[in-house]
């Protein structure tokens, strides 16, 4: 589900939201800053909660993608380097 705001205040848009996200426990917020050398399909975006997990225990990247490739949206999430 996709839905397209237009937003007056976008900095206070912002705000509100990181701080309504901080309820949960796995939230992530990517914003370009209104960067022109970034495409422009997404200025500010946010994945809120988790749906589901993915842990990497052997053959790091062919895993990953095999599993990402399940996913019918988009996937948000960090990489650890421990």
């Amino acid at each position: 589900m996709s839905t397209i705001l237009t937003i007056e205040n976008i900095e206070k848009f912002k705000l509100q939201l990181m701080y309504w996200a901080s309820q949960f426990s796995h939230f992530c917020i990517l914003d370009n800053h209104e960067n022109e050398n970034f495409e422009q399909r997404f200025q500010f975006i946010a994945g809120i909660d988790q749906i589901d997990f993915f842990e990497i225990k052997t053959d790091n990247y062919n895993s990953f993608e095999s599993w990402k490739s399940t996913k019918k949206s988009m996937v948000f999430g960090q990489f650890s380097y421990e």
